[in-house]
């Protein structure tokens, strides 16, 4: 049997660390802009991104076999690899590479997808990484209902409208809070009215008090 060379071994041990960790921290990260890591230890995260990398990583290979079986030549065989890798690989070097890049691509599509699947149930509301906003948000909250939110502002204006956005980076002056549709708005002393705007973006700096409440989908 041929010997292994430090290139190929090398290869071989970088493709298994893009495969079990690249997927899962695309899922990681994405998942982290609807639900942060709320109270989660830093060998929990490891384990889970680990988790969701060979997870995807598998399923990718599993496609990448089915594939392999109905287009010929496409992809690497799988009898001479597993009988002598080292040589398979050498002799077909641009084969494996591409079928690891596309594998790893196609664990990362998998990933953004599963994602983007789970994140519909979090409702229209968007909030980035801020544990206590995000609590009050989420924690407890049936997965059918959507945020509405009453703002009262320094001026004595008052809001109430469902939360569309809220945006927790940069400094407190320049935070702002998304209102959409139905919004509802009363001046001090008057009464209040149902205004016509496609969306509402009022600073956070200006509101002495917000009160959270949760009502259907449906509802107007």
């Amino acid at each position: 049997m041929a010997a292994s060379s430090p290139g190929l071994g090398s290869f071989g041990a970088f493709l298994a660390f893009v495969l079990l960790v690249v997927p899962g921290l695309v899922f990681e990260l994405l998942r982290e802009r609807h639900r942060p890591p709320h109270g989660r230890t830093s060998f929990r995260e490891v384990s889970t991104t680990a988790l969701a990398s060979l997870i995807f990583s598998g399923i990718a290979s599993l496609i990448l076999f089915g594939v392999g079986q109905v287009v010929s030549g496409w992809l690497p065989d799988l009898t001479p690899l597993a009988q002598d890798p080292s040589r398979y690989v050498s002799d077909h070097v641009h084969l494996v590479f591409r079928a690891a890049v596309i594998e790893v691509v196609l664990a990362c599509v998998l990933a953004a997808g599963t994602n983007w699947y789970l994140g519909r149930e979090d409702g229209p509301a968007t909030i980035r990484p801020n544990e206590a906003l995000w609590l009050a948000f989420h924690e407890g909250v049936p997965k059918n209902l959507v945020p509405w939110a009453e703002l009262n502002l320094d001026t004595g204006v008052i809001y109430r409208a469902r939360v569309g956005f809220i945006d927790q980076t940069g400094s407190d002056d320049g935070r702002r809070i998304v209102l959409v549709p139905p919004i509802l708005r009363r001046e001090p002393g008057g009464a209040v009215i149902r205004v016509n705007w496609s969306r509402a973006v009022l600073p956070l700096a200006k509101v002495v008090e917000l009160h959270l409440g949760f009502e259907e989908l449906s509802s107007s």
